[in-house]
């Protein structure tokens, strides 16, 4: 019987230090990456229109833009400017053609990343 409870006060200990060391880890981490300024909008990863314009070239590679219900369709002056493992991490589905990507996600209605898209182009040629 001791030997049960000696199991069992070592198995708790070891619990004890490892539940420990992941809070200690964890708000470390935590507390580094919000010093930098840092949120989940920054990361590379996110699903923000900021990302999905860098990962087809920036603003100034669009030539048109149009929206075809679940799917975009973008004029691009240069298709090989286009990070598509960038893309598809963003969960982006591209079809390339000659200076055309049709950019598609499930689930997704493009309208305003087209109005927004046309107003920043519009901009930059003013």
């Amino acid at each position: 019987m001791l030997i049960v409870w000696l199991i069992i006060l070592i198995v708790g200990v070891v619990i004890g230090i490892w539940t420990l060391l992941y809070f200690v880890i964890k708000r470390s981490y935590h507390t580094k990456y919000l010093k930098k300024g840092g949120t989940v909008l920054d990361s590379r990863n996110a699903f923000t229109y900021k990302n999905i314009i860098a990962s087809i070239g920036g603003l100034e590679n669009i030539r048109d833009i149009n929206s075809d219900g679940p799917v975009c369709v973008l004029e691009l002056l240069s298709v090989g400017l286009i990070d598509e493992k960038w893309a598809q991490n963003l969960g982006l589905k591209l079809s390339i053609n000659d200076s055309n990507v049709r950019l598609e996600v499930k689930g997704f209605n493009f309208k305003t990343f087209v109005l927004k898209t046309q107003r920043a182009i519009k901009s930059i040629s003013s």
